[in-house]
């Protein structure tokens, strides 16, 4: 019964998100995000105690929000036909947004939630969750100003947010928040380089919370292991340089597709700040990995040790995603 529930739920999630994608009217793109609403608490209140209830319950609250704005602005464009309250629509219905991302300055909800859940649904939560909503930015008509903003507090609070914490899940949702501001930033010149952005950042930030989550690692000072398990220091390093953006890593040419379509639009404030947050966020991967690689090792159980043939894997999919990406650009 339990299995079904979860398969129940796991298939209204994916299905919800294949509805707001594939919609071509508001009201259907709204439909689509509740019944996605109504799928995913199950899911984090998957395991019943106090904690879970209180991210179920603070994710709600912030989804209904968003939802209430979204639906409300929706009809303010159908009522309305000026251009002025054409306007004033756009910009509630892209507040709700980025509500429901748990974007900046609307970062709180998505901070308290990911310190109370799993490993699991913080991948969610990163990655799949933020397909829908993203998705309706592409199609809808962006105020520029607004969207700035939201891109460049995105920016800002994301990488100063990560400096602030130990803990290894706020990190990585900060860490969340400012790539958010760069697939923003891609939404407004091209939706294929967001959907190649969202892609390897989904790949990367998945390997990344799995070893984090098999080694049981809440925080940053626990980020040793032993000696048999060296294998996952490299595995965790390459993962964490090539989130930062260090190249010719995965993550280098994510970033740098940004960056050249914000150069041939002369967008530079933006690319100035995304510039500026990634070196940020560079250093905390560096900070990371330099507890990790040479801090005298402790005596930590883990468990699903990584084999080397993850490893190779993982060194295989850097290196022939590097290799077709020269090869395109050439």
């Amino acid at each position: 019964m339990k299995n079904f529930s979860n398969m129940l739920f796991y298939s209204l999630l994916m299905m919800s998100t294949m509805i707001i994608v594939s919609s071509s009217n508001w009201i259907n793109m709204w439909i689509g995000m509740e019944v996605n609403l109504m799928s995913f608490i199950p899911i984090l209140f998957k395991h019943k105690n106090n904690s879970m209830s209180e991210a179920s319950m603070i994710y709600f609250m912030a989804q209904s929000m968003g939802s209430i704005m979204f639906l409300t602005s929706t009809m303010m464009s159908f009522m309305f036909l000026t251009k002025i309250y054409n306007e004033i629509s756009q910009t509630f219905m892209l507040m709700s947004l980025m509500i429901k991302l748990g974007a900046a300055p609307f970062q709180i909800w998505l901070t308290m939630v990911s310190s109370k859940i799993s490993w699991i649904n913080i991948i969610l939560l990163s990655t799949w969750q933020k397909i829908g909503p993203m998705s309706i930015i592409t199609v809808m008509s962006q105020p520029q100003p607004t969207m700035n903003m939201y891109i460049i507090m995105s920016a800002i609070i994301g990488a100063m947010g990560s400096l602030n914490f130990s803990s290894m899940k706020l990190i990585m949702i900060y860490s969340s928040i400012n790539h958010m501001s760069w697939m923003m930033a891609s939404i407004k010149y091209s939706d294929t380089i967001w959907y190649m952005y969202m892609l390897i950042y989904t790949m990367i930030v998945t390997q990344l919370m799995l070893m984090l989550k098999n080694n049981q690692i809440k925080n940053i000072n626990q980020i040793v292991f032993k000696k048999e398990t060296k294998i996952n220091k490299m595995m965790i390093t390459i993962m964490m340089m090539s989130m930062g953006g260090l190249p010719p890593l995965m993550g280098f040419w994510m970033k740098i597709s940004v960056i050249f379509i914000l150069v041939k639009n002369l967008d530079l404030m933006n690319l100035m700040v995304l510039l500026m947050s990634s070196m940020l966020m560079l250093f905390i991967y560096l900070r990371s990995t330099a507890t990790l690689m040479l801090m005298q090792n402790q005596n930590l159980k883990t468990k699903n040790s990584t084999s080397p043939n993850k490893m190779s894997l993982l060194l295989f999919t850097n290196f022939m995603f590097i290799l077709t990406m020269s090869i395109s650009l050439m």
